[in-house]
């Protein structure tokens, strides 16, 4: 059984020991690193795999001249392409945007060079002025929505689900409401989970796939706000 762990550990974690790869297996490395991209990409079951960790670790092997990063480009490149699976998400227009003006409407003060964080002090709670917010992400979500559709010259009605940020009820149903979709069209959880941040997008994307809701080929629209004020859109083909 030790041997065992130590052989998944080794799977896992293939990017910490990547150095004893180079080392015990020389030019074979390439190969082993091809079949884990390859297998990242292209099936379902491998995404427990190390990703941009190993990336990043066989970029910095490079960099020393252990491993040529013309040949891992060209590898990693065809193992990303080739593995593909032919159901895999691709992102058909995106766009994002910040209005600075308006940070004070959410945000924590603290952090950065004007408010440094200390353990003893500093203003440490969310500030969030609710009617601004609310005006803000409907207005800004909505015109996210779309503008990626103008990108992609696809028209609303060709959607086959909207996956928002999950904030509160009120913002989504003003945003379903702005673009003019029925309920059945508009994935919402909030009521499941709350709030859950930067996470409820691809929660909600997950769980509508669990549900069967989205099929391969279908278009589905994401839209989502942040402090800063940030907003985002991207229209992925699934």
């Amino acid at each position: 059984m030790e041997l065992i762990g130590q052989l998944i550990d080794f799977v896992l974690h293939i990017d910490k020991h990547l150095g004893e790869v180079i080392a015990d297996y020389g030019y074979w490395t390439y190969f082993i690193l091809f079949a884990i991209v390859f297998m990242e990409t292209g099936l379902v079951v491998m995404p427990f795999l190390p990703g941009d960790s190993l990336l990043f670790a066989a970029g910095a092997f490079a960099a020393t001249g252990a491993l040529d990063v013309w040949v891992l480009f060209v590898l990693l490149a065809a193992a990303a392409i080739v593995g593909r699976g032919p159901h895999t998400m691709e992102i058909v227009a995106a766009t994002a945007g910040t209005d600075g003006s308006k940070s004070d409407i959410l945000a924590v003060e603290i952090g950065g060079t004007r408010t440094p964080f200390t353990v003893e002090g500093g203003r440490q709670e969310l500030v969030m002025k609710g009617r601004e917010v609310f005006k803000e992400a409907v207005e800004h979500m909505s015109a996210a929505a779309h503008e990626v559709l103008a990108q992609a010259g696809v028209r609303l009605e060709d959607i086959a689900l909207l996956v928002p940020h999950q904030a509160n009820m009120r913002i989504l149903d003003a945003v379903r409401g702005e673009l003019g979709l029925p309920a059945e069209k508009v994935v919402i959880n909030v009521q499941e989970y709350g709030n859950t941040g930067s996470a409820s997008v691809p929660l909600a994307l997950w769980e509508a796939r669990q549900q069967g809701r989205i099929k391969p080929g279908d278009l589905v629209l994401l839209v989502s706000f942040g402090a800063g004020f940030h907003w985002a859109g991207m229209l992925l083909r699934c």
